[in-house]
């Protein structure tokens, strides 16, 4: 919710991704990957991606929503001082001063 950046290592270590790796070996392992998925039971490759696509799937009606209130916050004051803060490299004044 703070919008901070997380590093590739620190997305591993939390679980956010599967494995961070140094460019230089990106292919190497991407491939090694590959080798890995194709050696795999198509059927079973082909049930574990319809399983991981349902529970997506479920998560459509709260994408609705999420787009739904995004587009209602594009027009207001507080996202445009937000914008206008960002593009401007300071940060955002979202109440006005109390003095």
């Amino acid at each position: 919710m703070l919008g901070d950046t997380v590093s590739a290592p620190e997305a591993e270590r939390i679980g956010w991704i599967n494995r961070a790796v140094p460019d230089d070996e990106l292919d190497d392992v991407v491939s090694d990957w590959c080798t890995r998925l194709l050696a795999r039971s198509p059927q079973g490759m082909r049930l574990t991606k319809i399983s991981l696509d349902f529970d997506g799937d479920l998560t459509l009606p709260s994408v609705r929503h999420g787009f739904e209130t995004l587009t209602h916050n594009y027009g207001t004051a507080e996202f445009h001082e937000g914008t206008t803060a960002l593009l401007g490299r300071r940060a955002p004044k979202f109440r006005a001063d109390p003095t």
